[in-house]
């Protein structure tokens, strides 16, 4: 037989088998359709990393132009470069978020992959006591979600002391279960005499898992790299670091998101450069998953059908790849709440730069004292000096402001000189400090307001006031107090409605200042106008309520605040959550903000906190900015002069900036101190260059510059361009510049209906008064051309029918 004829003999049976292989109902026609179809799958999937890349590429305008455009007519990169300059102006620089994410991210993953893989070789090669039973915790570690266990993290990387450090993101990014289970089952592949060979030849257990382990699973560990990246590239490190200079890519996305539409298109670039190495890793290590799934039991053959095979894995690698990271950079922002927020017009809830950031947290062992703190319940400042009414350990501690972040030890008073009946404290709960240095101090478990004088030499006392509409079993127990100018004295008591207790300087009564408004609501009242008397003397009478805690400002005004205030009662205005009051005790409180003036609009319910907001305190700045604390969940609410929202922030929790129990606000310049009662610390906020700026712009317009101000204002609307205040705020300076048709557009933008009248009114008067003549000359053309054309008419007809002209 010819080679020829041997050749054909080899190859018939082949093409025969070929020919074999395809089924009747599956043509060539068929297999372009599936690829088609699996192509539009995969093109649907990529479109959200498609149209990311274009938003990023688009100018303003083009962004927001109807109908949008899928792809950039004009692509330019100032959204990528205007990433440092808008963020450089008021957080920490792009470059040091882009930073951190690398850092922790390589870090992160190079450590998951080695703990992963050295603890998979041992469980998958190596048979000892109680391993199975590890791997099964593993195993069941997998179905608990991040929030589980968020809480016992949180616990033990404070006990190490890594809390606000990159390994308290890094550290349990190594022990992620998914790693080890991914890489032991891989593992459990390898033949075991691959190893014995190894060992044989005399390679020990290290060089085994170098150079005959770790190659041989390639695919595992390339797709765990994949997992870890997308999970440590898009982590917000938002539990565990709070210090700006730490934050990661995905809290400066939030910060630009938070500036509102104008930063639209940096948002998107933020987008793609977090989207961009998690999608360039996962295209190079492709063909490594598309092997592990080939190994898994699909056998190579060079036909029609394997590579339709091939094709479809790749179309789905693919596509369950973009649905991966797509869906991870995107849903990221939606699960982080912003620590700082507002409310628009609409009175949705709007994220917002943050206006403070914590400077430091004092607890007792900061100033050097013996014993903790025992529920202190109030707070003073006196120039430099801060004062803590330590109300359980029956004393008062006095603090020295040494610089921004330190306050240090002064002294402990806990007793007094002089002819008093008892010469110690109990249960202090408030103070003030006049001009002159004179202590006024809240003595509640001794039923008496004490007047010291500097060197703490007693003075006088101020005792339940004689008054006949008091129960005369009342036992006094005077709680928050404020002084003036003159020496008199203002303050509330338990179980006293009626206002504020007022004393004159020489100790003397002079009645009740400011009651609040009873609280009730209508289905009660409807119900006691039909009950009989027996019903109604068992029903809550209809009662004022007591004042929380009071607030004397630089003029001499009292801000009150309450928190027993019902629901119906804020809701429906019958109540009001705070109060100014003059000295005659008329609330004066300017309230032209477009939501009411009693904390957060929508009240959650549960975790402890139902219900609105409960301001137990306040303090005023001397721009008239005055900030009220919310007890209920922990948050500071700023409201300017006019009764609009400069800024919340704050929570409840054990994050530093948080709280447990806040009892008690004060301020030093523009910084606050809170007091927390159960945490038994002090946390100092300063104000960040957003808010820094904002206090800025009102004080300028406040000393008359008016231009400065609107400039400032400016500089808050590049930082946030959805701020209203910053619109109102420009507005205001151009309508104290006489520019009255330019004040009207921000008034507009913003709907300010009270300012934008204002400014019409004068632009009105503005406009007629510059048209005077036209306005002039018009109305006489007006009542003068009838009369010319009626004199004409006239005349025409006198002409027309004079004798002169008939035949």
């Amino acid at each position: 037989m010819s080679k020829k004829k041997k050749q054909e003999n080899i190859e018939k049976p082949y093409r025969k088998k070929l020919i074999k292989k395809r089924k009747p109902n599956r043509s060539i026609w068929g297999d372009i359709f599936l690829y088609l179809f699996l192509a539009f799958v995969a093109l649907v999937m990529a479109f959200p990393i498609i149209y990311a890349v274009s938003s990023a590429l688009k100018p303003l305008d083009e962004l927001f132009k109807f109908p949008p455009t899928i792809l950039a007519k004009n692509p330019t990169m100032d959204n990528f470069s205007d990433l440092f300059v808008t963020m450089g102006k008021s957080w920490v620089s792009f470059s040091r978020y882009l930073f951190n994410t690398v850092f922790i991210t390589f870090v992160g993953t190079f450590g998951h992959l080695i703990v992963a893989s050295m603890g998979a070789f041992v469980l998958a090669k190596y048979d000892f006591p109680g391993g199975k039973g590890f791997f099964k915790l593993v195993t069941v570690a997998m179905m608990f979600t991040g929030y589980v266990t968020q809480i016992p993290n949180y616990l033990i990387l404070n006990r190490l002391g890594w809390i606000d450090t990159y390994w308290s993101i890094i550290i349990p990014a190594f022990a992620a279960p998914i790693g080890l289970f991914l890489m032991k089952q891989f593992m459990e592949g390898l033949p075991t005499s691959l190893i014995e060979a190894a060992k044989i030849d005399g390679a020990n257990e290290w060089k085994v898992f170098i150079s005959i382990v770790m190659p041989n699973v390639k695919p595992a560990w390339m797709t765990l790299i994949i997992f870890s990246v997308q999970s440590l590239w898009n982590n917000p490190a938002a539990t565990y670091i709070y210090s700006e200079e730490k934050k990661t890519l995905v809290y400066a996305m939030r910060q630009i998101q938070s500036g509102g539409i104008a930063r639209t298109g940096q948002g998107a670039a933020v987008l793609v450069v977090l989207m961009i190495v998690p999608i360039v890793i996962f295209v190079f290590s492709e063909s490594q998953i598309l092997e592990t799934m080939a190994s898994s039991g699909l056998k190579i053959k060079n036909d029609t059908r394997w590579r339709m095979k091939k094709i479809i894995q790749r179309v789905g690698v693919l596509t369950l790849g973009a649905l991966i990271l797509t869906g991870s950079s995107m849903t990221a922002f939606a699960q982080d709440r912003s620590y700082t927020y507002n409310y628009d017009y609409w009175e949705d809830v709007q994220d917002s730069p943050d206006t403070y950031s914590v400077s430091g947290t004092f607890t007792y062992m900061d100033f050097g004292l013996d014993t903790n703190f025992k529920n202190p319940e109030g707070l003073c400042v006196h120039n430099d000096l801060v004062y803590v009414c330590d109300s359980g350990n029956n004393r008062i501690v006095e603090l020295k402001r040494t610089s921004k972040d330190k306050l240090e030890l002064s002294r402990i008073i806990d007793s007094f000189q002089g002819e008093a009946s008892l010469n110690t404290f109990s249960n202090p709960t408030d103070l003030a400090v006049s001009e002159a240095g004179e202590f006024y101090i809240c003595d509640k478990g001794n039923g008496r307001i004490l007047k010291l004088d500097q060197n703490l030499n007693y003075m006088m006392e101020f005792t339940k006031p004689d008054d006949s509409s008091l129960d005369s079993s009342l036992t006094f127990q005077p709680s928050k107090l404020v002084i003036d100018t003159a020496g008199r004295v203002y303050c509330t008591a338990s179980g006293i409605n009626k206002g504020l207790i007022k004393y004159e300087a020489d100790g003397t009564f002079s009645g009740f200042v400011g009651a609040t408004k009873a609280s009730y609501n209508w289905t009660d009242y409807i119900w006691k106008r039909f009950a009989t008397q027996e019903q109604r003397a068992k029903m809550v009478a209809f009662v004022p309520t007591e004042y929380d805690n009071v607030y004397m400002d630089y003029e001499g005004f009292i801000y009150a605040c309450t928190s027993s205030a019902d629901e119906d009662s804020l809701r429906s205005g019958d109540a009001d959550a705070v109060r100014k009051l003059n000295l005659m005790g008329n609330d004066i409180l300017v309230r032209n903000g477009n939501l009411p003036i009693y904390g957060d609009r929508y009240w959650g319910y549960g975790g402890g906190h139902d219900g609105p907001s409960q301001f137990t305190d306040v303090t005023t700045f001397n721009n008239d900015i005055y900030v009220c604390l919310d007890k209920n969940r922990g948050r500071l609410f700023g409201y300017d002069d006019q009764g609009r929202i400069v800024y919340i922030f704050g929570s409840n929790g054990n994050m530093e900036g948080y709280f447990n129990r806040a009892a008690a606000l004060e301020h030093m310049d523009y910084d606050l101190l809170v007091l927390d009662s159960l945490d038994c610390s002090i946390t100092l906020f300063v104000p960040t260059e957003f808010g820094s700026l904002i206090y800025q712009a009102i004080d300028e317009f406040d000393q008359g510059n008016y231009v400065k101000s609107g400039e400032t204002w400016q500089k808050v609307m590049d930082i946030d361009g959805n701020y209203d205040l910053a619109y109102i705020g420009i507005g205001r300076s151009l309508l104290r510049q006489e520019k009255y048709h330019e004040a009207m557009k921000y008034f507009e933008l913003k709907y300010d209906d009270e300012n934008y009248s204002k400014a019409y009114k004068q632009y009105r008067k503005e406009w007629v008064e510059e048209h005077i003549v036209i306005i002039v000359i018009v109305i006489l053309a007006l009542f003068l051309i009838p009369l010319a054309i009626g004199k004409i008419r006239r005349l025409k007809y006198e002409i027309d029918t004079a004798d002169i002209f008939k035949v």
